[in-house]
């Protein structure tokens, strides 16, 4: 989609190009000036497809060196982004499922998860006992040269860093370095914990928002967009699985006839000595 189109009613007379990193792509976009990250994370989203947005955020390194998530409501040039010729976001998941093989509809979905747990574990952001390193690689080794790509149909749960029984909390909040979760339960004691400055406690508290957001969605009736998504990946589920059954069919009847033609040459080769044994009889 052009990228006028998209920033229609917006002005357009001053730009500056920005750079999407993905794990397994780049993308290169000029923007107006007075365009938001709304806009920004919308045109990456459009352009590779995905529907599954609430999970993912564009990330970037400050003026400080400090990595920071894209604000959404804010206008880009107004956050601290690098004064680079060429900005750089890298899009990243921000929040995980609670329950892989159910959320994660979409293939383009499942892909980018995979990616990224995939580069946590290598990088050892996220550890991995040596024994589910070798199940996640033969999932890995599958995916990559079998039919499909569901690499997530296992025991396996992804769970986030940061990880709070929602259920169970009433409030959460920031006072500078202070951070405070207020359980529902009146009577039991708050949790604090002080962070070494104030920028991480804001992180933590947008993240958990975030994650509450993704809480409650879950037990709300899934949206029409969601209902569409799960109806048409059912779909194409089945649509791949008559492709399997077909081609073991196929495999199955091929192997069947290359048996049936060794027998017949096995068969052969025996007439064939038989005949000759009976000449040498008939000329003795």
């Amino acid at each position: 989609m052009p990228l006028r189109n998209i920033f229609r009613g917006k002005s357009a007379s001053k730009s500056f190009p920005v750079k999407i990193v993905m794990l397994d792509a780049e993308l290169e976009f000029n923007l107006p000036w007075r365009a938001t990250g709304r806009d920004l994370f919308d045109l990456v989203v459009r352009t590779i497809g995905l529907r599954e947005t609430w999970y993912f955020g564009l990330q970037f390194e400050d003026s400080k060196n400090n990595f920071a998530w894209l604000k959404m409501e804010k206008r880009v040039q107004d956050q601290d982004i690098p004064k680079q010729s060429v900005v750089p976001f890298v899009f990243l998941a921000k929040f995980y499922p609670e329950d892989v093989s159910e959320e994660l509809v979409q293939e383009v979905t499942q892909h980018l998860f995979f990616l990224q747990v995939k580069q946590s574990i290598l990088n050892m952001d996220i550890y991995c006992p040596p024994e589910m390193s070798v199940l996640l690689a033969s999932y890995a080794v599958q995916a990559k040269f079998a039919l499909g790509l569901n690499v997530y149909e296992s025991e396996n749960k992804l769970e986030p860093k940061i990880s709070f029984p929602w259920s169970e909390i009433r409030n959460i909040s920031v006072d500078d370095k202070k951070f405070t979760i207020r359980p529902t339960d009146k009577t039991a004691p708050n949790f604090v914990f002080f962070s070494k400055n104030s920028r991480m406690n804001k992180l933590i508290l947008d993240l958990s928002i975030g994650n509450h957001e993704l809480f409650k969605r879950r037990r709300k009736p899934d949206t029409i967009e969601v209902q569409q998504m799960k109806a048409a990946a059912r779909e194409e589920k089945h649509r791949r699985q008559i492709e399997k059954d077909k081609l073991a069919r196929e495999k199955q009847l091929r192997e069947e006839a290359e048996r049936q033609k060794a027998e017949l040459e096995q068969r052969l080769l025996q007439y064939q000595e038989e005949m000759r044994a009976a000449n040498d009889a008939l000329r003795r």
